[in-house]
């Protein structure tokens, strides 16, 4: 009988161990899958930001390179998807010529994204 009592004990203890074990296990894996949502969750809005910071740099090259071509030809403001891209254009009249400043400026409907800011003398000499 006293060998009974001591295997029902001894089974009991076991199964008691087993189960915060596993309670252990469990937490440490809800623990782990947070930590690693929280990741992934970060690294998806990084390169949502990475992505509309390239396409502002392509839209304010390509905006520079229009003034580069032809400073009076760039438009003020224009809108490609959800960034606007603005370009404001001062003329400094030099004695042999113009020189053109830019400031190209693309942000969306929240904040600044990208700016950059170019210049262009054109002379005023025929060659």
């Amino acid at each position: 009988m006293e060998r009974r009592a001591a295997r029902t004990k001894a089974t009991s203890f076991s199964h008691a161990a087993f189960t915060v074990e596993a309670i252990i296990l469990l937490v440490f894996l809800i623990g782990a899958l947070a930590v690693f949502t929280q990741l992934f969750a970060h690294a998806t809005t990084t390169s949502q930001q990475a992505a509309q910071l390239e396409q502002a740099v392509v839209l304010a090259t390509d905006t520079a390179e229009q003034f580069s071509a032809d400073p009076t030809s760039v438009a003020a403001k224009t809108t490609h998807d959800d960034l606007t891209v603005t370009c404001s254009v001062t003329q400094t009249q030099e004695t042999g010529g113009t020189l053109y400043n830019a400031n190209i400026v693309v942000s969306n409907s929240d904040s600044q994204v990208y700016s950059i800011s170019t210049a262009r003398y054109v002379s005023g000499v025929e060659r």
